[in-house]
């Protein structure tokens, strides 16, 4: 949970988008983008989908 999405060389523009989308689908509403953008963390991306569910 504590993994740094930078040192991810797949979170990229195209992983971003995919998880926005992924994101929106389970959590059934429209998570703002500007909150994955500010995710440092596998554990904040946890945390967007859990809080918005």
């Amino acid at each position: 949970m504590d993994d740094v999405l930078i040192d991810f060389e797949e979170w990229d523009s195209l992983a971003y988008v995919s998880f926005l989308s992924m994101a929106n689908k389970v959590s059934g509403t429209r998570v703002e983008p500007k909150r994955v953008r500010a995710a440092k963390t596998i554990g904040d991306l946890f945390e967007i989908v859990k809080k918005e569910s």
